[in-house]
């Protein structure tokens, strides 16, 4: 069953990348790829606040877990982009 919620939340996480990479490109333009460090530093902030909460407060099961940070945020801040990214910059 967790894999079906990590496959959930990595569509969820990916459809919001895909927002950013839009939303990005109308204000910024195409020029740098303000997408990639946009959905890194708020991944990786809400990876930080998620993990805590979860540790502290927060008494979440084992698929929340995964659903929410291997699914949601893993899909949101794909390594692979990154690396498209900086392969179309040099």
């Amino acid at each position: 069953m967790t894999i079906l919620w990590v496959a959930l939340g990595g569509a969820v996480g990916s459809a919001a990348r895909y927002l950013v990479n839009v939303g990005s490109g109308r204000i910024f333009g195409s020029a740098f790829p303000w997408h990639t460090l946009i959905v890194n530093i708020l991944g990786c902030f809400a990876m930080g606040v998620l993990i805590e909460l979860m540790a502290r407060k927060l008494n979440v099961g084992q698929d929340a877990r995964a659903f929410l940070t291997t699914g949601i945020l893993g899909g949101f801040t794909t390594f692979s982009a990154f690396s498209l990214d900086f392969a179309l910059l040099v």
